[in-house]
C-alpha cells in the first residue's frame, strides 16, 4: 500500500514541479528506502534538498 501511495505521489509531484522549485511535506514513511520518494525523485533526475 505504501509503495502504491509513493507511486501516486511521484506522479503528482512531477505534474506540480514544472520548471519551478516546490516544497512537498509528507510523512517520514514515504521518504526512506529504494521505493521512497527521495530515491525515486533522484532517480528521475530531480535535486532533493531537505528543509530543517
Amino acid at each position: 500500500m505504501l509503495y502504491d501511495r509513493n507511486d501516486n505521489w511521484i506522479k503528482t509531484i512531477k505534474d506540480a514541479v514544472g520548471h519551478e522549485s516546490i516544497m512537498v511535506a509528507v510523512g517520514i514513511g514515504h521518504l526512506v528506502g529504494e521505493r521512497g520518494l527521495i530515491k525515486q525523485l533522484q532517480d528521475a533526475g530531480y535535486t532533493v534538498t531537505p528543509v530543517k
